[in-house]
């Protein structure tokens, strides 16, 4: 999982196995997260979190049918867009 941030912008990109594929993105509030569901096989390697990239923590967890990856945000998420698996978020 590649995590990079500047300013109020997040990407951020699992490194998905063949036939893995970005199931459902969606933010929760208190604390703030990030929370991005995959289906198949967990995404390779170890997260990682970039420097100054606006997340404190990111934790990987199973699911029925898949992965769960969760990021802890510093900031609660304004805007959420997601393309395959590449994903921007903005925050206050």
């Amino acid at each position: 999982v590649r995590v990079q941030g500047s300013g109020k912008t997040l990407e951020v990109e699992p490194q998905l196995q063949p036939g893995s594929s970005v199931a459902k993105v969606f933010t929760l509030a208190n604390p703030p997260r990030l929370v991005v569901d995959l289906n198949g096989s967990s995404p390779k390697g170890t997260p990682q979190v970039a420097g100054r990239s606006g997340v404190t923590n990111v934790r990987l967890g199973s699911r029925k049918g898949g992965t769960r990856l969760v990021l802890d945000l510093h900031k609660p998420a304004t805007k959420v867009q997601a393309s395959g698996n590449h994903i921007v978020v903005e925050t206050q």
